[in-house]
């Protein structure tokens, strides 16, 4: 693995890389690490700058899987175009994204190519569907972000956070009572651990003291 030392312009922002691969891409690479630099700068403003940055590797990792036929992380990974592993880009992008107020439309295109093209664990899943229903609802179309989170707890029921995801996205709007119907709809899940149901209620309680 590669260490960045010294008077290296990335010294300091991650000591061990992932091994180069067979379709390793220089440039790609490099754009990634410029994202990288500004995502974890000292500021508190990690996602200034980043997004193009993020969107150019994200746009050539999805491209990629598409004629290579890689249609998850880990195949990605094991291309090793990059110098990190794929999941912990996304994540560090969805950040980026989650933080945005502009290009939403984008944004939402870029969602809806990576769900189309890859076949997610369940977490992962769970966390773009996440992010595309918080950009549907900062692009005003709150039925549809509604409506995707819904669908999905039709099948995963007792994951809290896609509750939490809809009480936040109604709370934001100042919608209390569609807040507080999807608060009780998880709260009354016998499936969800008291833990979990502690983690919705506090974040209720946090939103509802401040409205």
């Amino acid at each position: 693995m590669e260490n960045f030392s010294g008077d290296h312009p990335f010294a300091g922002i991650g000591a061990l890389r992932k091994p180069r691969g067979k379709y390793f891409n220089k440039e790609i690479n490099d754009v990634y690490l410029k994202a990288e630099a500004l995502f974890y700068n000292d500021d508190g403003k990690y996602q200034d700058g980043a997004f193009d940055y993020y969107l150019e590797v994200a746009d050539y990792l999805i491209n990629f899987a598409k004629v290579h036929g890689s249609n998850t992380y880990k195949k990605l990974d094991e291309c090793g175009i990059i110098e990190e592993f794929v999941d912990n880009v996304l994540q560090d992008f969805e950040i980026v994204l989650l933080n945005a107020d502009s290009k939403l439309e984008l944004i939402l295109d870029y969602l809806d190519r990576l769900l189309q093209t890859f076949k997610m664990d369940l977490d992962s899943y769970e966390a773009t569907i996440r992010a595309k229903c918080s950009t549907l609802f900062k692009l005003g179309k709150y039925k549809e972000g509604e409506l995707l989170i819904v669908d999905f707890l039709k099948t995963h029921e007792k994951r809290i956070f896609a509750y939490v995801e809809l009480v936040d996205q109604f709370l934001l709007i100042k919608d209390y009572k569609n807040a507080k119907k999807y608060y009780d709809i998880g709260m009354a899940v016998s499936k969800i651990s008291a833990d979990d149901k502690e983690c919705l209620e506090e974040r209720f309680d946090d939103w509802y003291e401040k409205a």
